[in-house]
């Protein structure tokens, strides 16, 4: 009987251990419990969920009984509650904080601040509502540089949105995906940004493209470079004894820590410090490294580029030392950057790292071997093995949706009524409501928030090839429906004749990915660029070779239109030579302009399939051929025929400049160049006819030069008003049409001065001079410049007045006002020179 109980007691505890074994948890209480017979000190783990968290806040404090972090576990788990998410990754979310408290004393967000035309590219606005992601407006994010970005910041934000359990708020915002949210000039806009100035205190921090991936520069994935690591990367006393640090000196804000890095570690035993010459293809070859190979050396370099640094985030995930200077430009987890203490994780230099030396030397000594390990053994555990992993980058999206949401002073706006009326099964009719822009699922397929039913077929459009041909040329992606490899696409000359919509719907040229694959190796490739750094880009050119492409794209129209001119004091010499009248004498000059008339309608379209380089070094010795033609021409017949022929190939010089210039230089410094650009080729023009006066009339250099100087002046006003308007005061095209006015205005009002003056002035001192003068005297030319004389104070301080209240906080008519003067008194300079010039030295030489 005894035993008959025994088996009885114990299948009565195995029952109930089953019983609370199955509604306990499982295998997870299973668990707990062996952990708390193994630790009886520690405290009991939170539920799964834990308790539901008021939207009021970004993030909570660590509960009492925390749930414990695991690297191998939740480095990747992008799943983990809000909860979990504090006690992994307590010290993640001081920029939110710091937003959040701007915020509450400058007053709630406003759904005003979310209008995207201030940026004028490379800005999103969006939607989060019921955990799911919605593109509204995707604004100027279809070329090469902005797409990836913002493509990878969308896939990131999707991730985090999507793979919590939690509810998360409704909320609506725009992301910039500049490297710098907020340019000089910009005031305080508010929006998500990758970095910002200790100043710009408006900027929400959101983690940049490069945590989902950077293929420009190599690095697949940001996931895989971590997996990489951690699998073959050496022991920190096993590495390179040596700095390591690779960059280009083409930057913005941290050339001068770059130079002082150079500086600092030249001829130095420990240094590996290269610069990279992106427009090198045998330099990049030679010098280039990828991240892995940056985490073989010991300690390693960091300096500031643009404006921050995108390898920061990739050179904390070595087990290295990294060494940095202070930097401008703040990230989302700068913070966390230790550079002193028992937590130190990086050594901190001088910003032009003139204290380099000392600490390498001693970082580098057998002695200090143990502390420059433990500075490594830091960076990894706080970066690569917490804060940097891609489940904390997922927390901190959701953090920033929460502290977003306390501020917001609106409801977003979720449904929309596009007035549409449908039948329902009654017969009779209703409303249609819709959700708000596009489903990111759909977005990052199609690349537009909206498109036809049924869609267009999505090949990859076969592009005509132009040398330096930048996608953003031709209209957006989303307009035309139609996504371009971004690497390579194929090229047929026949798709120039065809319109992007054409070559969407069948049209034109369009082949398939295999058909392209087949034909490579007969056919020339477009590439567009991979972001602002690649060296293909001929705007990532050195200086040097940019300012000698410039000059000679100009010289060669200041040739052009100077051998149009130059033949007009000859004309009377033709008439004499061959015996014929003034009027066909004046022919050679009128055919010459007309061959320059014609030699567009052949030199550009050649240009854009076999690139600007190959047009002119063809039509440029043509040129010069024809012109020597037209030197040893016996009879008139063969002087127009070479005058019209050498015109012909001197157009591509003028017509292909401009399209060069762009090629080369960026919109934020094209307004310098096409200055130079359109005051040479009309001082050539002028140049012409009293070259020979420019060696003995310096009077005749001067007004030459000032004459250039205000045709330059004029076009760079054409150029550069549309976007002061943009950028200053986010004009639309329509507005920045519109820029335009205080130009019009001023050159139609430029008669009535010069009318005034010539009434009030010259014509009464002429008058008196001829009273008192013989009809032999002259009257001196002088007097016609009183216009001028005026007028030239008054230009610069137009000029000066334009610039500096061509900002947000003053209004646009003002900048408007003063651009109309200045088109007005550079009118007034120019007429009254001319005046002068034709009273002087008569009409042989009034071109000038």
């Amino acid at each position: 009987m005894r035993t008959i109980a025994l088996y009885g007691t114990i299948a009565a505890i195995i029952t109930a251990a089953l019983v609370l074994f199955s509604t306990q948890g499982g295998p997870a209480f299973a668990s707990h419990t062996y952990r708390r017979l193994q630790h009886a000190d520690a405290p009991p783990r939170p539920g799964r969920a834990g308790a539901s968290i008021a939207h009021s806040q970004s993030h909570i404090s660590p509960p009492k009984h925390p749930w414990e972090y695991s690297y191998k576990r939740d480095r990747r788990n992008y799943g983990l509650s809000e909860e979990q998410c504090s006690v992994a990754f307590p010290k993640l979310y001081k920029e939110v904080d710091r937003a959040v408290a701007y915020r509450k004393k400058r007053g709630n967000v406003t759904l005003e601040e979310l209008d995207v035309g201030w940026r004028g590219d490379g800005i999103v606005r969006a939607l989060i509502h019921d955990n799911q992601l919605y593109i509204i407006d995707a604004h100027g994010v279809s070329d090469a540089n902005h797409r990836p970005r913002s493509i990878a910041t969308l896939h990131a934000l999707s991730r985090a949105v999507t793979s919590t359990s939690e509810p998360l708020p409704d909320i609506e915002f725009t992301f910039t995906d500049h490297d710098s949210a907020l340019r000089e000039g910009d005031g305080d806009h508010t929006t998500w940004g990758y970095s910002r100035l200790a100043s710009q205190e408006s900027v929400w921090l959101m983690p940049d493209f490069g945590f989902w991936g950077w293929p420009d520069v190599g690095l697949r994935s940001y996931i895989e470079l971590q997996s990489i690591l951690e699998a073959d990367e050496d022991d920190f006393l096993d590495k390179i004894p040596k700095l390591v640090w690779r960059g280009s000196m083409n930057v913005g804000s941290g050339h001068d820590a770059r130079e002082g890095l150079l500086k600092h570690s030249a001829d130095q035993r420990w240094s590996d410090v290269q610069t990279l010459d992106w427009s090198n293809k045998t330099d990049i070859h030679e010098k280039l490294l990828s991240m892995q190979e940056h985490c073989e050396y010991m300690f390693t370099a960091q300096t500031e580029g643009n404006t921050y640094s995108g390898r920061l985030k990739y050179l904390l995930n070595c087990h290295s030392v990294l060494l940095s200077h202070s930097m401008q430009f703040i990230e989302h987890f700068h913070h966390l950057l230790q550079s002193s203490g028992p937590e130190q994780n990086y050594v901190k230099l001088k910003r032009d790292f003139s204290d380099l030396p000392r600490k390498i030397k001693s970082l580098g000594k057998p002695a200090n071997m143990p502390h420059a390990k433990k500075i490594a053994n830091n960076a990894l555990q706080t970066f690569r093995e917490r804060y940097l992993t891609p489940g904390a980058e997922a927390c901190y999206w959701r953090a920033l949706i929460r502290g977003w949401a306390s501020v917001q002073g609106f409801e977003p706006k979720v449904w929309e009524d596009r007035g549409e009326l449908i039948e329902d099964w009654r017969g009779g009719m209703k409303g249609r409501k819709v959700l708000r822009g596009a489903p990111f699922e759909s977005y990052v397929v199609m690349e537009s928030v909206g498109w036809d039913v049924p869609s267009r077929p999505r090949k990859v459009i076969d592009l005509v090839k132009g040398h330096g041909l930048r996608i953003n040329q031709w209209k957006s992606f989303a307009d035309v429906d139609v996504r371009l490899d971004m690497i390579a696409i194929g090229v047929r000359a026949d798709t120039r004749g065809s319109s992007l919509d054409e070559l969407s719907n069948g049209g034109g040229s369009i082949r398939t990915d295999n058909e392209i694959r087949q034909s490579h190796s007969s056919l020339a490739h477009a590439r567009d660029w991979n972001g602002s750094d690649d060296p293909g880009d001929p705007r990532n050119f050195s200086l040097g070779r940019r300012i000698y492409s410039t000059l000679a794209v100009t010289l060669l129209a200041f040739v052009t239109t100077f051998a149009a001119s130059i033949y007009s004091p000859g004309s009377e010499e033709v008439a004499r030579t061959f015996g014929v009248s003034q009027e066909v004498a004046i022919l050679p000059l009128a055919f010459y302009n007309l061959g320059l008339a014609a030699g567009p309608l052949v030199g550009s379209p050649v240009s854009e399939t076999s690139g600007r380089k190959v047009v002119l070094l063809i039509t440029t010795p043509c040129f010069a051929l024809f012109t020597l033609g037209a030197g040893f021409s016996n009879g008139v017949v063969a002087l127009v025929v070479c005058r019209f022929f050498a015109g012909v190939f001197a157009a591509p010089a003028v017509g292909n400049a401009s399209a060069t210039l762009t090629d080369y230089t960026s919109g934020r410094y094209r307004a310098i160049s096409f200055a130079f650009y359109y005051s040479v080729p009309t001082f050539g023009a002028a140049l012409g006819p009293p070259l020979h006066m420019l060696l003995t009339e310096p009077i005749v250099t001067l007004v030459c030069l000032y004459n250039a100087f205000l045709f330059g002046l004029i076009y760079t006003f054409v150029v550069a008003a549309p976007w002061v308007y943009k950028t200053y005061y986010g004009f639309g095209v329509s507005g920045q049409s519109l820029s335009f006015l205080g130009m019009i205005v001023g050159t139609a009002t430029a008669p009535f001065p010069l009318i005034l003056i010539d009434h009030l002035l010259f014509q009464p001192r002429l008058k008196r001079f001829r009273e008192t003068k013989s009809e032999d005297e002259r009257f001196p030319p002088e007097h016609r410049l009183y216009p001028a004389l005026m007028a030239s104070f008054i230009l610069p301080a137009c000029l000066f007045v334009f610039a500096w209240t061509a900002r947000p906080d003053i209004h646009w008519i003002v900048p408007i006002i003063f651009q109309g003067l200045a088109s007005l008194t550079s009118l007034l300079i120019y007429a009254s020179a001319n005046l002068f010039m034709m009273d002087a030295y008569g009409p042989l030489y009034e071109a000038v």
